[in-house]
């Protein structure tokens, strides 16, 4: 099994908590002891920042993008 090159902060809100890597995924964990993840997203593009919330969107910045994901408003 290769070893992956961890490249941001988690970001850990009330639950669950995101961190991206090297190889351009963002993984997704509970937080808990157990280190499985729930998911696992490829960006397209390495992950170097720490995911960030505001105003109930999450802000993934990668190597070649700013990806904002959010609840369509009614």
């Amino acid at each position: 099994m290769a070893r992956r090159l961890t490249c941001s902060e988690a970001l850990a809100t009330q639950q669950p908590a995101a961190r991206g890597g090297e190889d351009g995924d963002l993984a997704v964990f509970a937080l808990s002891s157990q280190k499985k993840p729930l998911a696992e997203n490829t960006m397209g593009s390495s992950v170097y920042s720490t995911p960030v919330v505001s105003d109930n969107t999450l802000y993934i910045s990668t190597r070649e993008h700013l990806v904002a994901i959010g609840a369509k408003e009614p």
